[in-house]
């Protein structure tokens, strides 16, 4: 009886072993999508960016154009709405990279 305990026991702790094996290789693709999904962010983040700056050249263009008489308050309008639009876009992408380092820091487990 004693001999089948200690059988027991072994297989009990080689069941733990695979299950931390299990848990940390799970952990480690946490680790891995968390940051595959900052960069992503992060490079989203740099393009709304580069759009947020065209947006506010055209619209400067536009209204030196409309003040010179060349461009029409429909285009003055558009480009508004377009710059808009860039500035939500730019900070939305701000606000999922703020998400990704955090579900990267959570996956990490130094979440505070």
């Amino acid at each position: 009886a004693r001999k089948n305990d200690m059988k027991i026991k072994s297989l009990e702790i080689k069941k733990m072993d695979l299950q931390l094996q299990q848990i940390q290789q799970q952990n480690n693709q946490e680790v891995a999508n968390a940051l595959a999904d900052l960069k992503s962010n992060f490079i989203t983040y740099q393009n709304q960016k580069r759009n947020l700056l065209l947006a506010q050249k055209v619209q400067e263009d536009i209204n030196l154009q409309y003040k010179s008489g060349l461009a029409k308050i429909t285009d003055v309008l558009n480009t508004e709405i377009e710059l808009k639009n860039a500035q939500n876009n730019y900070l939305g992408a701000l606000i999922n990279i703020k998400l990704a380092e955090l579900n990267l820091k959570k996956a990490q487990g130094t979440l505070l």
